[in-house]
């Protein structure tokens, strides 16, 4: 999925051409976080997805907080395997930088103070947050780097494949990420994070989100 229409359509083009085996290959036009019912059966007669049933998605560099949404694409469908490569990490910026000049005592004071450890820092922070939301959800997390500084600099991925359900819904674990997951945003002054809200994790905050409002997760 891409939202780019001339590059869709050329690539359907190709997957046309090819015919055979590659004539099973989709590629659609839109956000993923509002692509369900195309993802999910169409009108063409083509065999469609059943829902819930997602082998595995990856998102290479969707920007920003289509990187949360792509995530929870795959929650919401059950998905075996996530693996993606976040970029652009803009929603945390202007949370960190206020809450770094609010409180000048801040343990990391001496490190938030300057523009490109900020930046660095709220890289880090997202992606900690994200994986730490992926194990709430009952997924087992890696994040690592899969390719050298020298080719780009969005060269962290974060992978998950989920866990057996026993695990996954163990109180007591989930009872200590999602403290460890506030713990975070606290530190960081986190006060919205995109998967948190989609998934109805509460950040702590008086002003975090509403859990009466957000879906429901799926089960496991």
């Amino acid at each position: 999925i891409d939202r780019r229409p001339k590059l869709i359509k050329e690539i359907n083009g190709i997957t046309d051409d090819l015919g055979g085996e590659f004539s099973s290959l989709r590629f659609i036009e839109g956000d993923i976080g509002n692509t369900d019912d195309a993802l999910f059966g169409d009108d063409s007669g083509s065999d469609s997805i059943a829902k819930n049933t997602l082998d595995i998605l990856i998102a290479l560099h969707a920007c920003d907080t289509a990187t949360d949404d792509s995530i929870w694409f795959a929650i919401q469908n059950n998905a075996d395997i996530i693996v993606t490569a976040p970029c652009c990490h803009h929603q945390l910026r202007p949370q960190i930088d206020r809450h770094s000049n609010k409180n000048p005592d801040h343990p990391l004071a001496d490190i938030l103070c300057h523009a490109i450890y900020r930046e660095r820092s709220t890289e880090t922070t997202t992606d900690a947050m994200r994986a730490l939301l992926l194990e709430i959800a009952g997924y087992n997390t890696q994040v690592f780097e899969f390719i050298g500084g020298e080719h780009t600099a969005k060269n962290v991925m974060i992978t998950a494949t989920k866990m057996e359900a026993k695990l996954a819904d163990d109180n007591e674990r989930l009872i200590k990420k999602r403290k460890r997951l506030i713990e975070l945003a606290n530190f960081y002054g986190v006060k919205q994070q995109k998967l948190a809200m989609l998934m109805g994790e509460n950040l702590g905050w008086d002003n975090s989100v509403k859990l009466g409002i957000v879906k429901s997760m799926p089960s496991l």
